[in-house]
């Protein structure tokens, strides 16, 4: 107890304190100078103290801060201020932002854009050094950009840089690819850690990818994998679709929890609406997580893996960022607190605590959307005049949960190098447009997307960022083609020579300059087309992006042709 008069900025009393340290909850005080806290303590305020605001929190629970230690903002399509106030009112403080997919396009000056347009903002940004820019070998896919070694280092040396980006190219890790084993010696000399990308590797794989330097995984899929990565020493970043009520079971049972966190990855406009982290947070206690055991992994966890001692908890000397809630069990922000200020209460934020940031030009120097294109442009077998019936190969989807492949063979009849599809047969075409090189393109086949109409052309295609097209027939894909390059870049979605629905996306065509809620209604316009004319995917939009992802199993289309992504080959569309 201060042992004279002490004055203090805000004392917030009548407060049921969550400490996330021995995993409890006490009623008691809080005293915050200078932006942290400088006493908590149970019971009633120690007599002596004068504050400039006292808050009577009414028995509300007080709750650290959420810190997201994998995400990106890109995914959202917003600008950072516009994220920082969808999320910062659900009792997201914190993030570690890895922006590979504006460096994919933009490089170096578009890493140092977004960090810069992360400034003077209630939520802090920190930030990882995009690892694997291009995402893989020039011979699978035409990059748009790249960061060597020097540049990376460059980047590292940034103050809010903490950590080296996720290496998603795992399998170039498994064959000991220069560029990639390069890393490791980075990581070394910026004492920076490695954030990891691995949904495959286990044993000697995994312990040959590891032993970079990799200290992480988001990209969990089973119960036997978190074992394994916890005992070599990784840890586990539990997104949303990761989290089932065998790997929270398994969760429960680990004598030490400390390697377990819940991110968020890529989220959706529509999600930043939902919760952002804390919805990651609400599902796992949902599924059976003790309350404090999910908000720890989201909070004092997060801060020890990313080496920030002054966050994470309430506890003296931390940084006073914290949210009240009336319930652990199903948490709701009231009042969200940042250094100590009032930065939005029930759910919105207030205006004077999201400054504008000096986000300089909004049209970055990355390769334009390709276009317009022409039905010429959507030809499977170009060689063909006529009718005829080949057999191609054709990327499959496999459930409707996520973007997992397989490779199956059909027979379709073409006319003039067309595809001429038919009810039932659960074909689309698929087409990428390289934007650094007008000349590389390719046209493929893909099955199990489910639509039965139309077309739909997106400018974000992870990582790269190539134009990617897929529909039932030319002029539907031509169609969206066009308007996605009218738009400067987005997604649209178009039935003959129709836009159904459409959303512009002109910076770098992968952000917006709209507000969230204009993005959303448009983003759901999209994905309102896409289920209204067959997609059944949980996720349809975010499918739609990661088709082109080159690095995710197991096979995927690139501006290459389809990629092989085991065995790290391209593949004909074509059979012979």
């Amino acid at each position: 107890m201060p042992t004279r008069p002490e004055s203090i900025d805000t004392l917030l009393v009548n407060v049921r304190i969550v400490d996330v340290f021995r995993m409890r909850t006490f009623p008691g005080w809080v005293a915050i100078l200078d932006g942290r806290f400088q006493y908590v303590e149970e019971g009633n305020p120690a007599k002596g103290i004068a504050a400039d605001r006292t808050i009577d929190c009414s028995n509300a629970f007080l709750v650290p801060g959420l810190i997201d230690t994998h995400m990106h903002i890109e995914s959202s399509h917003m600008l950072p201020r516009m994220f920082a106030e969808a999320v910062v009112p659900q009792g997201t403080t914190c993030v570690l932002a890895d922006p590979h997919e504006i460096a994919n396009l933009a490089g170096e000056s578009g890493v140092d854009w977004l960090i810069r347009a992360s400034d003077n903002l209630p939520l802090t940004v920190y930030f990882a050094a995009p690892s694997v820019v291009p995402i893989v070998s020039r011979d699978l896919e035409t990059p748009n950009a790249e960061l060597n070694t020097q540049v990376i280092e460059r980047i590292c040396a940034h103050p809010r840089v903490l950590s080296i980006g996720e290496i998603h190219d795992y399998n170039g890790v498994a064959a000991g690819e220069p560029r990639l084993m390069a890393l490791g010696d980075v990581s070394l000399r910026s004492g920076l850690k490695i954030e990891g990308h691995i949904p495959e590797l286990m044993g000697c794989d995994l312990s040959r990818y590891v032993s970079l330097g990799v200290t992480s995984d988001h990209t969990l899929f089973s119960p036997e994998q978190l074992l394994e990565e916890v005992s070599k020493g990784v840890y586990v970043m539990l997104q949303r679709k990761a989290l089932t009520p065998e790997i929270v079971s398994v969760i429960a049972d680990l004598p030490d929890r400390s390697r377990i966190l819940l991110v968020t990855d890529d989220v959706s406009p529509a999600e930043l609406l939902d919760g952002h982290l804390l919805s990651v947070v609400s599902l796992a206690i949902s599924l059976g997580l003790s309350p404090i055991e999910a908000l720890a992994s989201a909070t004092c966890r997060a801060a020890t893996y990313l080496g920030l001692h002054r966050q994470g908890a309430i506890a003296p000397g931390r940084r006073a960022d914290c949210w009240t809630t009336r319930s652990i069990d199903d948490p709701t922000p009231v009042s969200v607190f940042v250094e100590g200020a009032l930065v939005a209460r029930e759910g919105k934020g207030r205006e004077d605590s999201f400054v504008e940031a000096a986000v300089g030009p909004t049209r970055l120097a990355a390769p334009p959307v390709p276009g317009p294109l022409s039905d010429d442009d959507m030809r499977l077998a170009s060689e063909i005049a006529g009718e005829a019936t080949i057999s191609a190969r054709a990327v499959e989807l496999l459930n409707r949960e996520n973007s997992l492949t397989g490779l199956t063979e059909v027979r379709i009849a073409v006319r003039d190098g067309h595809p001429v599809l038919e009810i039932g047969d659960d074909l689309c075409i698929i087409g990428v447009f390289s934007r650094a090189d007008p000349t590389s393109r390719s046209i493929a086949m893909l099955k199990g997307f489910g639509l039965t109409q139309g077309g739909v052309a997106s400018s974000v295609a992870h990582d790269t960022h190539n134009l990617i097209v897929v529909g039932r027939d030319a002029q539907s894909m031509v169609t969206a083609a066009r308007e996605v390059h009218r738009l400067g870049g987005g997604i649209a979605f178009a039935t003959g020579e129709s836009i159904d629905s459409a959303l512009p996306l002109p910076i770098a065509g992968l952000l917006s300059d709209a507000g969230l809620q204009a993005v959303v209604r448009d983003a759901q316009a999209v994905d309102a087309s896409l289920k209204s004319h067959g997609v059944s995917h949980r996720e349809p939009l975010l499918l739609l992006t990661l088709l082109a992802l080159s690095v995710s199993p197991h096979y995927k289309v690139t501006d290459r042709g389809i990629v092989d992504v085991k065995q790290r080959r391209i593949l004909a569309p074509l059979l012979p």
